[in-house]
């Protein structure tokens, strides 16, 4: 099976199999990138070596963190960012007027765009400014369907502790303490985000970890809660979104570009979160 490998430019190559171990050129920027494969990958990042994907030669981001996540908001109308937008918008119009073919389309869009949330991560790990290229879709599994299965883990494994707990309340008949249920609710968030990022550059569930995810948490705790906040206040802007233009069809479609829009201005703050703090997050360093 061919090896995938996201360029922090946004350029996804297919390396072949036995090309794991060596390096490669991006066609698309010039940086050479290690091929490894998942297995030496998720070993690599966990004992602090370097990592699969070089920063490329694109403009790179700058300036402090408060004034790189607020740009993010403007990242989705950069690049290509606005021709997939409204793209992305035609389709899910349509499919509302198309009852059987609709779902199809629908579900088709779900796994693109969980696909292309992660590859605005890794292109803005990356450093890049620009949204990147659309995701590869070569490999069904590999490119489409596997970022849903993550995406699945990461939210699953973040809201483990509440889950066990409403669990045992349960079976206890008793009723869950409201702000015990809050205060697990809260932390599902705050671990989330991290989480989604360990994974989506060391390229194996494995890296939704604690040891993995909680140090990185720690070396970065000031930004990393503006950054968790700053994710949080996005979602209640897309539930005040959903609540406002309601469950009619213009309501539905006004709900999914918000919900696609506001998906890339996190993917850009979860991503650039990483390129400022990389150094002290610490996953992957230099030989």
């Amino acid at each position: 099976m061919p090896i995938r490998i996201v360029c922090a430019c946004g350029k996804t190559l297919n390396a072949p199999d036995e090309a794991a171990g060596h390096r490669v050129k991006c066609p698309g920027c010039g940086a050479i990138l290690d091929v490894p494969s998942p297995e030496l990958e998720a070993a690599r990042a966990l004992a602090g070596t370097r990592p699969s994907v070089e920063p490329g030669t694109g403009e790179k981001a700058s300036g402090s963190f408060l004034a790189e996540i607020g740009m993010a908001f403007a990242y989705p109308l950069t690049g290509k960012g606005m021709a997939i937008l409204a793209g992305v918008a035609a389709v899910y119009f349509v499919s509302l007027y198309v009852p059987i073919a609709g779902l199809v389309a629908r579900l088709l869009l779900d796994l693109f765009l969980t696909a292309y949330f992660f590859t605005i991560i890794q292109s803005s790990s990356g450093g890049e400014k620009r949204q990147p290229s659309l995701p590869d879709a070569t490999d069904l599994w590999d490119d489409l369907v596997r970022p849903i299965f993550w995406m699945l883990a990461a939210g699953i494994f973040s809201a483990l502790p509440l889950i066990v707990y409403l669990v045992v309340a349960g079976r206890d008949k008793g009723q869950p303490n409201l702000l015990i249920v809050e205060l697990l609710g809260a932390w599902a968030s705050f671990y989330f985000p991290m989480a989604i990022l360990a994974m989506s550059l060391m390229g194996t569930v494995l890296a939704i970890s604690p040891h993995i995810v909680l140090p990185a948490i720690v070396r970065i705790s000031g930004p990393y809660l503006l950054l968790a906040v700053f994710v949080w206040l996005v979602w209640s802007g897309y539930a005040f979104t959903v609540r406002t233009f309601g469950d009619s069809l213009i309501g539905s479609f006004v709900a999914f570009v918000t919900l696609v829009y506001l998906s890339w201005v996190i993917a850009r703050a979860i991503g650039i979160t990483h390129w400022i703090y990389r150094n002290r997050i610490g996953w992957f360093r230099s030989t």
